[in-house]
């Protein structure tokens, strides 16, 4: 449909006049009124009313296609989707409002222009191709182009284009329907920039290097500066990294990358940390109010940006702030609302987690360290001495007489048992690292049961003695070998429990 209506189909109307002018003229003729006259006269009226009713239902008929011409006018102008009609070449031959609309051309200027001055330089090839195929194999394509409207960002299309037919069934141009699928498109890159994020994040346990690796990647997918910020255990706010899509941008705000932000005052860094809920600034950044009666004060890095657009965010975990993000759009037709704070705000989760596992990480190396740090006590500034105990007592009863043994000595080999009871269990403090460790070793050998109830019999009789229990066994009556471990399976290699 073009610009201008068609004019309405003309439809050949009787008039009444002329034919009351050819009854009188028959009348007059006639020169007296006779049954045949008066007949012709009554069909003539007939004839007549029947005309009149049939120009009155043509009458109504035009108003009605009138009125349906202008709805389908009206529907045409004002689709939700650009329409247009290009020739051979791929020039505009018709455009809906919306056409005007979307490219920011009036539609008057719009009718004549190639389609290719309005595609980005980029998809122009594909735009050409998309005509080539359309003309030629007379069929139905569709791609997705990029197109340059004037003061916005570039928008993504899903452009669909059949062929049409002139009267001598020759190929005469398409018809082509622009569809808007820019917020898909970036929909689409935030969740990929989310995936690639927690990857980032999940890579390695040097939060700060995998943050500022972060905040690299979200620019420009959704900001045209990334800043992050970390808060320590004593609540310090130090910068971790600043990215900028912009390289000249970029050169002017390197003497803020170092600099820790302000967290005192009404500050938006500060005022995120102590609220621990992110703050939307949708229409600029200077004196832009976050809640009705509170006035926030922006970092030097903000206003030295030019900001148009900000996100302040904090990374919350355990009830703890550990960071803050703060997302920026400057003068690139970006502006903040609640799907871009709602993406943030995911970025953020993912973005504390990483920071929360890799510190919870950290201290439990630390206590493994401090673990290791005891069994290498336990397995050399103790384990000496009680050597020296049980060489000791091992020397005075081999060297004691017979008699001087059942005088008292029996004190000293509950010594050297004592003595030998803590060497089994420093052992057992060593297998649990060598367990952890992957090299546990097992003396495996062949031994007799019954023996293995009388040497765990001497060395638990003492001690039942002690508090006094009494304890009893049954000894195999039939050799019964079994294969063990001798040391770990007798008392001894942990704490005995009698």
């Amino acid at each position: 449909m073009g610009n201008a209506k068609p004019p309405a189909r003309k439809h050949h109307e009787i008039k009444p006049n002329v034919l009351r002018a050819n009854l009188h003229a028959a009348q007059a003729k006639a020169g007296s009124d006779t049954d045949a006259d008066a007949s012709l006269l009554h069909e003539l009226e007939v004839h007549q009313i029947q005309l009149e009713m049939q120009n009155e239902e043509l009458r109504s008929a035009q108003g009605e296609l009138e009125v349906s011409r202008g709805r389908l006018a009206d529907l045409y102008d004002f689709a939700p989707v650009v329409y247009v009609t290009l020739d051979p070449e791929g020039r505009i031959l018709e455009a809906n409002l919306t056409a005007a609309a979307y490219f920011g051309v009036e539609r008057g200027k719009l009718v004549g222009k190639f389609l290719s001055t309005i595609v980005a330089l980029a998809d122009r090839n594909a735009l050409q191709e998309h005509l080539r195929r359309c003309l030629s194999e007379r069929i139905r394509i569709e791609s997705e182009l990029s197109f340059s409207v004037r003061q916005r960002p570039p928008v993504t299309a899903q452009m669909t284009s059949v062929p049409y037919f002139d009267e001598e069934g020759g190929v005469a141009g398409c018809k082509t329907t622009l569809t808007d699928i820019t917020a898909l498109k970036r929909a689409q890159e935030k969740l990929a920039f989310l995936s690639s994020a927690s990857a980032v994040l999940a890579s390695s346990f040097d939060y700060r290097s995998t943050l500022a690796e972060v905040a690299r990647l979200a620019v420009p997918v959704l900001a045209d500066i990334c800043a992050v910020d970390l808060v320590d255990e004593g609540h310090t706010v130090s910068r971790v990294e600043v990215a900028c899509a912009d390289p000249g941008r970029s050169a002017r705000l390197a003497s803020w990358r170092t600099q820790s932000p302000r967290t005192d005052g009404n500050t938006a860094i500060g005022l995120a940390i102590r609220t621990r809920r992110p703050l939307l600034f949708p229409t600029g950044a200077t004196g832009t109010t976050a809640a009705p009666d509170e006035v926030v004060e922006h970092e030097p890095l903000v206003r030295m940006s030019e900001a148009q657009s900000v996100i302040v965010v904090p990374l919350v975990a355990r009830d703890r702030v550990l960071g803050v993000i703060t997302l920026i759009a400057t003068g690139t037709g970006r502006s903040y609302s609640g799907s871009a704070l709602s993406t943030a705000s995911d970025l953020a989760t993912h973005a504390a987690l990483a920071i929360d596992n890799a510190r919870l990480y950290q201290q439990a190396q630390h206590a493994i360290a401090a673990r290791q740090d005891v069994l290498s006590f336990v397995s050399h500034d103790l384990r000496n001495p009680l050597m020296g105990i049980l060489l000791t007592t091992d020397m005075l009863l081999r060297a004691a007489h017979g008699n001087e043994r059942r005088k008292g000595w029996g004190q000293i080999e509950r010594v050297r048992r004592a003595a030998e009871q803590m060497r089994h269990m420093i052992n057992d403090l060593l297998d649990v690292a060598s367990i952890e460790a992957g090299r546990l070793t097992v003396d495996a050998g062949e031994h007799d049961v019954g023996r293995l109830f009388d040497d765990s019999f001497s060395i638990l009789g003492p001690l039942a003695a002690a508090k006094p229990i009494v304890l009893r066994y049954d000894r195999p009556t039939a050799p019964l070998v079994v294969r063990c471990d001798r040391a770990r399976v007798l008392p001894g290699r942990g704490r005995p429990r009698i």
